[in-house]
Order: C-alpha cells, then structure tokens, then sequence
C-alpha cells in the first residue's frame, strides 16, 4: 500500500499546482478587469465633468442670447409700433381710392367744380 499512498499523494499535489496556477491566471485577468474598469470610470468622470461644463457654457450664453433678444425685441417693439402705425395711416389712406384707383377727394372736387 505504500507505493499507491505515494501515487495518490503526487497526483493530488500535481492537481493542486494545476489548481494554483489556474487561479493565479483567473486573478491576473481579474486584476486587468479591475485596471481597465478604473481607467473606464475616470474618462467617464472626466467626459462627465466636461459635459457638465459645456451644457453651463450653453447654458450662460442662451441666457445671454434670451437677455439680448428679449432687449432687442423691446427696441424693435417700439419700432415695430411705429411700422404699424404707418401702416394704419396708409391703410386708411386707402380707402378714398375706387376700384380704378382713382381718388374721390379729387373726382369730388372736379365735379363740384363742373356743377
């Protein structure tokens, strides 16, 4: 019996250096994972964070942009006021013309003339 003992002790210590090894493959990879996983979380942090700060440029310049237009169209509203108020006296102005386009005021005046 003591020559299968020796045999059965050499092939358990044979399967556990395979084990060993196997394992210490196994924690390599891991290690590497883990690596890569860091490497992955900071260029997320740091394209987070530069997002972050694009989306508060954008941000700051629509406010400036809305501030500006909102400024620009109080000035333009005054002068858009005065576009209307033209428009009104031309409108007006339009109605003395027939469908020929001639004036009343004058064609009134000629016959009163005439009479």
């Amino acid at each position: 019996r003591a020559p299968t003992s020796s045999s059965g002790i050499k092939l358990k210590t044979d399967q556990l250096q395979t084990i060993k090894r196997e394992l210490t493959q196994i924690k390599v990879k891991i290690d590497s994972l883990l690596g890569r996983l860091e490497k992955i979380e900071k260029q997320q942090r740091v394209e987070s964070e530069a997002q972050r700060k694009y989306e508060d440029n954008c941000d700051s310049l629509h406010e400036e942009s809305v501030s500006e237009t909102a400024e620009n169209s109080g000035e333009e509203a005054g002068e858009g006021a005065l576009d209307v108020e033209a428009g009104e006296m031309t409108d007006g102005g339009e109605d003395d013309y027939d469908e020929e386009g001639r004036h009343h005021l004058i064609e009134n005046h000629v016959s009163d003339i005439d009479n």
